[in-house]
Protein backbone atom coordinates (compact mmCIF):
# COMPACT_ATOMS: atom_id res chain seq x y z
CA UNK A 1 0.00 0.00 0.00
CA UNK A 2 1.16 3.67 -1.13
CA UNK A 3 2.68 5.58 2.56
CA UNK A 4 0.81 8.79 1.68
CA UNK A 5 -2.29 6.43 1.33
CA UNK A 6 -1.89 4.64 4.55
CA UNK A 7 -4.63 5.54 7.06
CA UNK A 8 -2.55 6.28 10.26
CA UNK A 9 -0.04 8.41 8.18
CA UNK A 10 -3.29 10.44 6.67
CA UNK A 11 -4.56 10.86 10.01
CA UNK A 12 -1.00 12.22 11.37
CA UNK A 13 -1.10 14.94 8.87
CA UNK A 14 -5.03 15.79 9.20
CA UNK A 15 -4.02 16.22 12.83
CA UNK A 16 -0.77 18.35 12.19
CA UNK A 17 -2.93 20.59 9.95
CA UNK A 18 -5.50 21.01 12.41
CA UNK A 19 -3.14 21.98 14.99
CA UNK A 20 -1.04 23.85 13.21
CA UNK A 21 -4.42 26.12 11.97
CA UNK A 22 -5.68 26.47 15.76
CA UNK A 23 -1.94 27.63 17.04
CA UNK A 24 -2.45 30.23 13.79
CA UNK A 25 -6.05 31.54 14.55
CA UNK A 26 -4.96 32.03 18.80
CA UNK A 27 -5.14 35.38 19.97
CA UNK A 28 -2.50 37.18 21.55
CA UNK A 29 -3.29 39.20 25.10
CA UNK A 30 -1.46 41.80 25.80
CA UNK A 31 -1.40 43.88 29.44
CA UNK A 32 0.34 46.77 30.15
CA UNK A 33 -0.56 49.24 33.61
CA UNK A 34 1.22 51.96 35.27
CA UNK A 35 1.42 55.46 37.99
CA UNK A 36 1.33 58.62 36.13
CA UNK A 37 2.51 61.31 39.09
CA UNK A 38 3.55 65.14 38.54
CA UNK A 39 7.35 64.90 38.34
CA UNK A 40 8.14 67.76 41.17
CA UNK A 41 5.06 67.18 43.55
CA UNK A 42 4.97 63.30 43.21
CA UNK A 43 1.15 63.35 43.50
CA UNK A 44 -1.26 61.43 40.97
CA UNK A 45 -2.34 62.69 38.19
CA UNK A 46 -6.07 62.16 36.78
CA UNK A 47 -7.83 61.92 34.13
CA UNK A 48 -4.29 61.66 32.06
CA UNK A 49 -4.87 60.69 28.47
CA UNK A 50 -3.11 57.20 27.56
CA UNK A 51 -3.06 56.40 23.64
CA UNK A 52 -1.50 53.44 22.42
CA UNK A 53 -0.06 53.87 19.03
CA UNK A 54 -0.60 50.48 17.01
CA UNK A 55 -3.42 49.02 17.42
CA UNK A 56 -4.89 52.66 18.72
CA UNK A 57 -6.24 52.48 21.94
CA UNK A 58 -6.91 55.53 24.58
CA UNK A 59 -7.83 54.89 28.61
CA UNK A 60 -7.34 57.41 31.31
CA UNK A 61 -5.30 57.50 34.60
CA UNK A 62 -7.91 57.34 37.84
CA UNK A 63 -8.42 59.54 40.33
CA UNK A 64 -5.00 57.65 41.80
CA UNK A 65 -2.82 58.19 38.70
CA UNK A 66 -3.34 54.49 37.42
CA UNK A 67 -3.88 53.29 34.72
CA UNK A 68 -4.64 49.87 32.73
CA UNK A 69 -4.53 48.29 29.41
CA UNK A 70 -5.85 45.01 28.27
CA UNK A 71 -6.16 44.20 24.27
CA UNK A 72 -6.21 40.68 22.72
CA UNK A 73 -4.01 41.28 19.73
CA UNK A 74 -4.95 38.94 17.27
CA UNK A 75 -2.50 36.43 16.55
CA UNK A 76 0.09 34.48 19.40
CA UNK A 77 3.15 35.93 17.91
CA UNK A 78 2.57 39.39 18.26
CA UNK A 79 5.06 42.03 18.90
CA UNK A 80 4.99 42.22 22.86
CA UNK A 81 5.62 45.61 22.94
CA UNK A 82 3.43 48.59 23.00
CA UNK A 83 4.17 51.99 22.39
CA UNK A 84 1.73 54.57 24.65
CA UNK A 85 2.04 58.44 24.78
CA UNK A 86 0.52 59.70 28.18
CA UNK A 87 -0.60 63.40 27.75
CA UNK A 88 -2.42 65.75 30.07
CA UNK A 89 -2.83 69.59 29.89
CA UNK A 90 -0.35 71.81 31.36
CA UNK A 91 2.12 68.53 30.99
CA UNK A 92 4.95 67.51 28.10
CA UNK A 93 3.52 64.44 26.87
CA UNK A 94 5.73 60.99 27.36
CA UNK A 95 5.77 58.28 24.88
CA UNK A 96 6.93 55.21 25.94
CA UNK A 97 7.36 51.56 25.01
CA UNK A 98 6.07 49.28 27.80
CA UNK A 99 6.77 45.44 27.57
CA UNK A 100 3.68 43.51 27.57
CA UNK A 101 2.69 42.31 31.42
CA UNK A 102 4.92 45.16 32.90
CA UNK A 103 4.21 48.04 34.88
CA UNK A 104 5.50 51.98 34.54
CA UNK A 105 5.89 54.75 37.26
CA UNK A 106 5.05 57.88 34.52
CA UNK A 107 6.36 61.40 35.38
CA UNK A 108 5.02 64.33 33.88
CA UNK A 109 6.89 67.41 33.75
CA UNK A 110 4.58 70.41 34.30
CA UNK A 111 5.01 73.19 31.78
CA UNK A 112 5.38 76.87 32.73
Amino acid sequence: MNAFLNPFHLMKRIMLIVTLLLIVSCDGYQSICGLVIDSETKTPIEKAIIKTINPKFKAYSDKNGYFEFHNFTGFIFSDNDLTVVISKVNYINDTLNIKNGDSKLVKLIKTE
